[in-house]
């Protein structure tokens, strides 16, 4: 499996494309030009939603046209979030318009579940709310992605509608215990980073 990082222009948020052959899966989703060039002999069968703000959606819309059959892996309160500009925020965001649900196979994944990517690749589902009430972590091989639940070297955002100060110092605990020397972690913005330079 191979893990490329797209740094989108909305906030500096990354999509990460994993690929294996001809099938590739998406972990939040921007700019769609760019992972359509990453993309381009591939098929994208699913997107993982490490949560549902702006920033982290707005090309939901433009892979799944490109590719109809293209699941859309969400938590239960992230379902209710892709379907309110309230809560995704994209309502105060001119360059971000609200996801039409209607062109989304949704589905709904929670903590401990497992998602095979790949043969003998299998995806792990975090819950790990804080940062946002939709916010998921995922675990493949070496590779953490942890959105914006954990960014390394930066402070966790939890002053805004919808974060929780305590439960975002539950996840950040639950997130450190999966970290080993050979992690390779993958947050919601700024690089990748490998798990023996964090501080424990």
């Amino acid at each position: 499996m191979q893990v490329r990082r797209i740094v989108n222009r909305v906030f500096s948020s990354n999509t990460f494309v994993l690929r294996d052959g001809g099938i590739a899966y998406l972990v939040d989703c921007g700019d769609v030009q760019e992972v359509s060039n990453l993309c381009e002999e591939c098929v994208v069968k699913a997107v993982f939603l490490t949560h549902t703000h702006f920033d982290h959606i707005y090309g939901i819309e433009g892979v799944t046209s490109r590719f109809p059959d293209c699941l859309v892996y969400t938590s239960g309160f992230g379902m209710r979030a892709l379907a309110s500009s309230k809560l995704n925020f994209s309502r105060y965001q001119e360059c971000v318009s609200l996801i039409e649900l209607t062109s989304l196979n949704l589905r709904v994944i929670r903590e401990a579940d497992k998602v095979l990517l790949f043969d003998n690749v299998v995806m792990k589902v975090m819950e790990t709310p804080g940062h946002d009430k939709s916010c998921l972590s995922y675990q493949a091989e070496d590779y953490l992605f942890t959105g914006d639940s954990f960014i390394p070297g930066v402070k966790m955002v939890t002053n805004l509608p919808g974060s929780d100060k305590e439960t975002s110092e539950a996840s950040l605990e639950k997130i450190r215990a999966c970290i080993t020397e050979n992690t390779i972690i993958c947050p919601g913005h700024g690089g990748m980073v490998k798990g023996k330079s964090i501080q424990r």
